[in-house]
């Protein structure tokens, strides 16, 4: 089975991004967090790229035993408890 890690797109002080991270850390996944300032350029390109306006902008990467890596944009922190829901990684309540 290959190797899972989340990245979440955040600014400091957010605590919605906050409590993503807690909540991935938590759950024992890898997990960075990427600080951009609310007004950067490369904010409005990463919101802009997933077609996503708030923060936090959670996104997972699998990659196979083969190498290959995939990346599967997720959403914000309700998304992201949907998903592992989904999933039965981790027990949300």
């Amino acid at each position: 089975m290959g190797e899972s890690r989340f990245e979440i797109i955040a600014w400091d002080g957010c605590p919605w991004c906050d409590k993503a991270y807690d909540l991935l850390k938590s759950g024992g996944y890898t997990v960075s967090m990427v600080l951009l300032g609310r007004d950067s350029q490369q904010l409005n390109e990463a919101k802009a790229l997933r077609q996503w306006q708030t923060v936090p902008m959670v996104t997972q990467y699998i990659t196979s035993d083969e190498g290959s890596e995939e990346e599967f944009f997720i959403g914000g922190y309700t998304d992201l408890c949907s998903h592992l829901s989904a999933k039965g990684e981790n027990e949300i309540g």
